[in-house]
């Protein structure tokens, strides 16, 4: 973790944290098309829908409030019966669906900066909300918010965890991807210095995460980071994915490598 000296920007009326997941619905040739030149764009697809489905499963009590903050517009219906449909495979220890801790929103329209500056930025009261919990908690711009994308599924409780802690005393904190961009970023409420995080960032490049912390310098914004992890965007990354899952000793890390083991045997099969 590193940190630097900043202006510390003061939340005191903040009310828990939100922690954000950023994905795409899983149509073939929508999502994941790198990875869907190697082993089929519906394959590609499908294994988008198994690091979202991770995700639900494994972090669904790691924040005040958490939802999906979904692309494009159109299929937020369809996630929200996708989260229903899980609600239904699984219980949690206190009696309630863990799927139905989740709410719905949908991305503005933009290049990424815009859209992660846009949900930020947004206050997420009831009617903005759908899902499970749209009618449950609303949230003020004061709370601390966590954002992820849903390519990195080796983000666990542990990380999200952390980079809470790291916004008790930095502005900003990020998670570097091993490719040079970042798969988390959170932020202590929000404050219009904040808005230069997400403008003239060369999206998509190795140089993203170097850029943002130029950035945050330049602000006068303390910025504290968390573990480097891998994205998932290609077959090499798919590969070493593979890899750390055989290793690990967690059970839902075993049950997602058998799942993505039984995606890869139907494309070998065709």
């Amino acid at each position: 973790m590193t940190g630097m000296e900043s202006k510390q920007i003061d939340r005191p009326n903040a009310s828990g944290t939100v922690f954000g997941v950023m994905a795409k619905y899983w149509e073939p040739g929508r999502v994941k098309t790198r990875l869907g030149k190697s082993i089929g764009l519906s394959n590609a697809a499908e294994i988008h829908r198994l690091f979202c489905q991770h995700i639900v499963k494994s972090m669904s009590a790691v924040a005040y409030r958490q939802v999906f903050v979904v692309a494009p517009a159109e299929s937020r219906e369809a996630f929200d019966d996708w989260l229903k449909e899980l609600s239904g495979s699984g219980s949690s220890k206190a009696g309630q669906q863990d799927e139905n801790l989740w709410g719905v929103v949908t991305q503005s329209a933009g290049d990424l900066g815009v859209r992660m500056r846009h949900w930020f930025r947004q206050p997420l009261a009831d009617g903005d909300v759908s899902g499970p919990l749209s009618t449950s908690i609303s949230v003020n711009e004061d709370a601390k918010r966590i954002l992820i994308g849903a390519d990195c599924p080796l983000i666990d409780s542990a990380v999200i965890s952390d980079a809470e802690s790291l916004l008790s005393c930095h502005d900003v904190v990020l998670g570097p991807a091993a490719d040079g961009g970042y798969y988390l970023i959170g932020l202590r409420g929000w404050d219009p210095c904040f808005d230069s995080l997400f403008e003239d960032i060369s999206w998509g490049t190795e140089s993203v995460f170097d850029e943002t912390i130029r950035v945050a310098e330049l602000a006068g914004l303390s910025v504290g980071t968390t573990a480097k992890l891998s994205d998932v965007d290609n077959e090499s990354d798919l590969i070493n994915l593979r890899r750390q899952l055989l290793e690990s000793n967690r059970v839902p890390w075993h049950r997602l490598l058998e799942q993505i083991d039984g995606v890869l045997a139907k494309e070998a099969g065709q």
